[in-house]
């Protein structure tokens, strides 16, 4: 295992470490044998200095210290030692670079193969499962703009996920969780109906054999923390030793893209183009090419079988006519190539059910109702929206395209 093999990285750097002791321990021993006390004549050495028996009645008192010596001796150790490593510069040479070399790939090894670090953007296979984490954010708003909660905010990451192996594979709040300085994180899948526009978030899936899916993590923290990185950990091993268990860790350092800012109110007519935001939307874009409203629709269609085709006509009503009128939209929607949101709308109405409202006045308060949206296969690019009869009298009658970028204003009543 990974455990393993950075223990067995840590014998072998302390072994090469202590190389060097032997070396200078050989060369004592050899020295020492060396020494021949016997080529010293000391009595000729007395009678030099002429020392005499009445010298032994003197004494001196030196109080203090002699630094000098200390000094003198310490500058002939250093002396020394420079003579020795010039006498074995090859030697030195040896053992530096081997030191340094083994170092080298020591840290090479622990920080891009044993222990690596993946980032935003990198690819990293852990276990039987790839995981590429295209991209990271922090906000407090949902698709259309709206705070969530006050006093919290989440971090979005946004990550494919490939299964290696034939059998289905589970992600859990053991096998993966985010951590957030000193608190662990877990994904909340309970949250996935604010996200929408990031794309599908995961919740409990099976992730089947031999397949790449792509899904959001969604993690909640309070709003008064101010962490400047996180890190996403995904468990790569269990050790289990003495009866207890240890739990290894991939990781992902994370420094989110912070999307705080409100989103823009911008006024819009019919045929201008409104883009639905910067970053998770690139260039998606819709227009609407036409509006009208109409107590009801009538449309002909074609339908063909093998023989002929036929004309057929059919009729769109509001569900309740005596107090609802017809939005009729004529529409050209244009979605980016690998954007999250194509993860998580099913088709069209499922795009204006989220992001498409209506705004008007009712006794003098400011009404803003979502929509239900209605489409037929027999019309291309046209949506049906059902809207009360009493906002058409109000003076605030507004198309709203909300995104949690853009705030679009389409004015119906001129």
């Amino acid at each position: 295992s990974l455990t393993q093999r950075s223990s067995l990285a840590y014998r072998d750097f302390f072994i090469i470490l202590s190389l060097p002791q032997y070396y200078f321990l050989i060369m004592s021993i050899i020295r020492g044998i060396g020494f021949d006390v016997r080529k010293f004549n000391f009595t000729k050495d007395l009678e030099e200095l002429e020392i005499k028996s009445e010298d032994d009645e003197e004494f001196e008192f030196v109080l203090g210290t002699d630094t000098y010596k200390y000094q003198r001796k310490l500058r002939r150790i250093i002396r020394e030692l420079k003579y020795y490593v010039l006498e074995n510069k090859l030697v030195f040479t040896v053992i530096i670079s081997t030191f340094l070399s083994f170092v080298f790939i020591f840290f090479i090894l622990n920080f891009n193969f044993l222990n690596k670090v993946y980032r935003v953007g990198s690819t990293g296979t852990v276990g039987n499962l790839k995981y590429k984490l295209i991209s990271a954010y922090e906000t407090k708003y949902d698709y259309n703009g709206q705070i969530v909660s006050e006093n919290k905010k989440y971090v979005i990451l946004d990550m494919i996920i490939t299964n290696n192996v034939n059998s289905p594979q589970t992600l859990t709040n053991i096998s993966m969780y985010l951590k957030a300085g000193n608190n662990s994180v877990y994904n909340e899948p309970s949250l996935r109906n604010y996200f929408v526009d990031f794309g599908r978030t995961y919740i409990t899936d099976e992730i089947q054999g031999n397949t790449t899916n792509r899904y959001l993590l969604v993690f909640e923290l309070e709003n008064k923390t101010n962490y400047k990185k996180y890190y996403l950990n995904i468990l790569k091993s269990i050790d289990t030793k003495d009866g207890i268990t240890k739990y290894n860790y991939s990781k992902f350092k994370i420094k989110p893209e912070k999307m705080i800012s409100a989103p823009v109110s911008i006024e819009r007519k019919v045929n201008e183009v409104m883009y639905l935001g910067e970053n998770i939307f690139k260039n998606s874009n819709i227009t609407f090419k036409n509006i009208e409203i109409n107590s009801s629709y009538q449309y002909k269609y074609q339908s063909c079988n093998k023989k002929d085709c036929r004309d057929y006509y059919d009729v769109i009503a509001p569900s309740n006519s005596a107090s609802n009128s017809l939005l009729v939209l004529n529409y050209k929607l244009e979605l980016s190539k690998d954007i999250g949101l194509k993860e998580a709308i099913i088709n069209d109405k499922h795009f204006f059910d989220k992001f498409l409202k209506i705004e008007y006045n009712y006794n003098n308060k400011k009404m803003i109702r979502s929509v239900n949206a209605k489409i037929t296969s027999n019309l291309e690019n046209m949506v049906f929206v059902e809207i009360p009869k009493t906002a058409l009298s109000s003076d605030l009658l507004n198309l709203i395209i909300s995104t949690r970028n853009n705030t679009y204003y389409i004015d119906l009543t001129t």
